[in-house]
């Protein structure tokens, strides 16, 4: 009888144990979503019927970026066609590679000249195309590929 008892007080222990934090983390969010609203330095996408958002085409924006020690840099973001980050050559002669993702592609708050992609053709010789947008998943940049696979035929 003793081991049921046990038992018993165990499970509702337990249950109640998951609710409480269910509650707590519940109310933590609540509280997240509605004190802490981070903001862009700018807005960098457009309302777009397939993909929900895209960033802007041709756009060029100058910036004063504050890093994580607290001092600040210069940044320019440009986007070009359809807002690519980079749009080489479909019709290069050299590989041509393809990045696509989110804000890590996006790199909003980086120069051009200074994106990984960048960088990494910098050293290595391929035509480049990057197209990133912040909060992005994995059928928008699936959707994305989509659109743009027969026009750039990438390598990579």
């Amino acid at each position: 009888m003793k081991k049921r008892s046990l038992a018993r007080r165990l499970t509702y222990s337990l249950i109640a144990f998951a609710i409480f934090a269910g509650l707590t983390l519940g109310l933590a969010e609540i509280a997240t979503r509605h004190f802490y609203h981070p903001s862009p330095h700018f807005q960098t996408a457009d309302l777009d019927p397939e993909l929900g958002w895209r960033p802007h085409p041709h756009w060029s924006v100058n910036q004063t970026v504050q890093n994580h020690r607290g001092g600040t840099y210069q940044a320019e973001y440009r986007t070009t066609r359809d807002g690519f980050r980079e749009f080489g050559s479909p019709k290069a002669d050299r590989p041509k590679v393809l990045f696509i993702g989110d804000s890590f592609t996006q790199a909003a708050e980086v120069s051009n000249e200074k994106t990984f992609y960048r960088l990494l053709q910098d050293s290595l010789e391929f035509e480049l195309f990057a197209f990133g947008q912040s909060v992005y998943g994995t059928l928008q940049e699936y959707l994305i590929l989509d659109q743009y696979i027969d026009e750039i035929q990438p390598d990579l």
